[in-house]
């Protein structure tokens, strides 16, 4: 079991360092906004993802809309992280588990 737990750490530990985004350079400091305006490269952010070996932090650039305010992180969208916690492996993990043994059983009376 502990070798598999330092495993887990060291795959956790590997992606965290993939997942480093460097900054943008001067020709890639804003990107469009969906309101119209264009959104500025303020600097990085960083969050933790759960992949299928454990938890992951993830840096990326971080772009927001001065006359909007809406925050954008393309990293996300392109690793298909955006609006959840979970990497695609751990998504499809969840999937073929419910499939398997579904969490809440119907009842009927």
């Amino acid at each position: 079991m502990a070798m598999r737990s330092t495993l887990h750490q060291t795959g956790a530990e590997a992606i965290t360092e993939l997942l480093r985004f460097p900054s943008p350079d001067e020709d890639h400091r804003t990107i469009p906004c969906p309101c119209g305006q264009v959104a500025k490269y303020p600097g990085m952010r960083s969050r933790l993802v759960l992949t299928v070996v454990g938890w992951a932090r993830i840096d990326r650039p971080y772009y927001l809309c001065l006359a909007c305010s809406h925050g954008q992180f393309p990293a996300d969208v392109q690793l298909d992280i955006d609006q959840t916690d979970f990497s695609p492996g751990v998504r499809r993990m969840l999937a073929a588990v419910a499939v398997k043994r579904p969490l809440l059983k119907a009842r009927t009376r």
